[in-house]
C-alpha cells in the first residue's frame, strides 16, 4: 500500500510539472506588438505610453534591434515589437515611426 501511495505521489508530481511548462513555452514565442510615445529610457526599460493613455515598460536586450539603428528619444512615436519572458514584457524591435498628422 505504501509504496502504490509513493508511486501516486511521484506520478502526480511529473503530470502537474509537464502541464505546467507547456503554457510557459507557448505563451513566450508569440510576439506582439505595442505602438505609443515614449515616456522613458531608463536603465535597460522602455516606458512606452499608449493611445489610450496606458504605460507599458519594456525590458531592453543586448539583441533588442532599433530601426533606424539608434535609441529612441522621449516623446518619440514608436512601435514596439516584444515577447512575455519570464513576467516582464522583453522588446525585440523598436521602431521609431512618424508622428500622426493632425486633422
Amino acid at each position: 500500500m505504501k509504496r502504490v501511495f509513493h508511486s501516486w505521489i511521484i506520478l502526480t508530481f511529473v503530470f502537474s510539472i509537464l502541464l505546467s511548462a507547456q503554457p510557459g513555452l507557448a505563451a513566450s514565442s508569440k510576439s506582439r506588438y505595442y505602438s505609443g510615445k515614449v515616456v522613458s529610457l531608463y536603465k535597460g526599460t522602455l516606458s512606452v505610453k499608449g493611445e489610450k493613455g496606458e504605460i507599458m515598460y519594456f525590458a531592453l536586450e543586448k539583441e533588442t534591434v532599433y530601426t533606424p539603428q539608434r535609441q529612441p528619444r522621449v516623446g518619440e512615436r514608436v512601435e514596439v515589437k516584444y515577447i512575455f519572458r519570464k513576467g516582464y514584457n522583453v522588446a525585440q524591435e523598436v521602431k521609431m515611426v512618424p508622428a500622426k498628422k493632425q486633422k
